[in-house]
């Protein structure tokens, strides 16, 4: 049996080109992939930085909520309450909130337990302040306006900002010195 001249297959120059394209091809598809990868490794760092500071903001505004007394120190790094304990009778301790490190590697601490890491500053805004600027005395009404950015490692950045009023708690029992 004889075969034609066009039944012999592809020529070695043919098999080259598809091969070529073949590559190609594969190289575009793994580019897509791995980007997909990328992205949700963002969405999952940004998300947990979300969370976190959502936890963070929650207990910050449980112990605004409940303190009589409020000041801003150290350029807005620090905030110091007198905090009203949630047993009878009502005592009074001193919480401290603080803003550790330099830079781009901070964290805010609650009495030294560190809470949120990867905060940076917003801009030229302090992360702590008063809305009318001055600390606000024992049995007086005072807002807490807060303004930072919080990141998981370098994926990218989550706005944290508001404010929180403290409710004032009269006089009752005996005064934490913490201010």
């Amino acid at each position: 049996m004889t075969g034609s001249p066009h039944d012999r297959g592809f020529s070695l120059t043919e098999l080259a080109i598809y091969v070529a394209l073949l590559g190609v091809i594969s190289a575009i598809i793994a580019a897509s992939i791995f980007g997909l990868f990328r992205s949700e490794k963002t969405v999952s760092s940004l998300t947990n930085a979300a969370s976190q500071s959502q936890i963070l903001i929650s207990v910050l505004n449980q112990d605004v909520r409940s303190a009589r007394e409020l000041a801003v120190r150290d350029g807005g790094a620090t905030v110091l309450l007198s905090v009203a304990s949630r047993s009878t009778p009502i005592t009074w301790s001193c919480v401290t909130w603080k803003v550790t490190g330099s830079g781009n590697n901070r964290a805010i601490t609650r009495g030294g337990k560190t809470l949120l890491d990867h905060v940076r500053q917003h801009g030229t805004s302090v992360f702590f302040a008063t809305a009318s600027g001055a600390d606000a005395p024992q049995g007086k009404e005072g807002t807490l306006v807060y303004d930072f950015l919080a990141a998981d490692a370098d994926s990218g950045l989550v706005t944290v900002d508001g404010n929180v009023s403290m409710e004032a708690q009269g006089t009752l029992g005996s005064t934490a010195q913490c201010i």
